[in-house]
């Protein structure tokens, strides 16, 4: 039998609420969250594939955790690396988030 997580297997912003991503190329994508976004919609969940996100621009209190860390600050012009399957989310700001999101 197999257990129930509580988290999400994949999360697919684009189709949960109003996220719009600009593809760029096969494997990369701007992200912009808005400040009209609840938070009830950030879940933990995990992505399929290595992902190096760079932070274009984040207004206050935006924040980043993975599974079994502390949250910790976004901050504009820093790099997140997020290996395939490791668990974590985001925390609503005010404002706007912008990211620019490449898979491996």
């Amino acid at each position: 039998m197999k257990r129930k997580s509580k988290y999400s297997d994949r999360l697919d912003l684009s189709k949960k609420f109003n996220v719009v991503d600009y593809h760029i190329d096969s494997k990369s994508f701007l992200r912009i969250f808005n400040n009209e976004i609840e938070s009830k919609h950030f879940e933990w969940h995990r992505d399929e594939k290595n992902r190096k996100v760079k932070v274009v621009y984040a207004d206050k209190g935006w924040m980043f955790q993975f599974d079994n860390y502390l949250p910790f600050d976004i901050k504009s012009g820093m790099n997140i690396s997020i290996k395939e399957h490791a668990y974590h989310r985001v925390y609503k700001g005010v404002g706007s988030l912008i990211l620019l999101i490449k898979e491996n």
